[in-house]
């Protein structure tokens, strides 16, 4: 067995509680979008959660935990009680804006994230996650 060198830094599972846990970021991501809250912040808007709360018409509680969730994905920035989109989520994340980015982020929350959940029966069975071969030729065909 490899004996670890005496200076070097513990091994950490770090990065795989990183991966286990990238949904959680994703799926904060796609719902941000969903619920207009980069919309509703264009344009250099501030708002608290409360605010945010009552436009959205979601509670308190999923409002807090939405905003403080895409600030620590860096989508938001804060300042006091006051949330505002980021560079990053302006230029990006706001309908109507040439580079939106958010239909490509509704497509894959939409299409292909449901289908990775069956992945262990796509690599088991060797089928196509995102299409069917017995009524499709490609993920194109509809």
């Amino acid at each position: 067995m490899k004996q670890p060198h005496q200076d070097a830094a513990p091994l950490l599972p770090t990065p795989l509680m990183q991966l286990a846990t990238g949904f959680w970021s994703f799926k904060t991501y796609a719902g941000a979008i969903d619920v207009g809250l980069f919309n509703l912040l264009a344009g250099g808007r501030e708002m608290t959660m409360e605010e945010v709360s009552g436009e959205l018409g979601i509670a308190d509680r999923p409002a807090d935990l939405l905003l403080a969730g895409c600030a620590s994905l860096g989508l938001l920035d804060k300042s006091g009680s006051r949330y505002r989109n980021s560079e990053l989520s302006e230029e990006y994340l706001v309908e109507g804006r040439p580079y939106y980015f958010g239909g490509f982020v509704r497509y894959l929350d939409r299409r292909e994230y449901p289908a990775w959940q069956s992945i262990v029966q796509a690599l088991r069975t060797n089928r196509p996650l995102t299409w069917t071969p017995g009524t499709q030729e490609s993920l194109f065909d509809t």
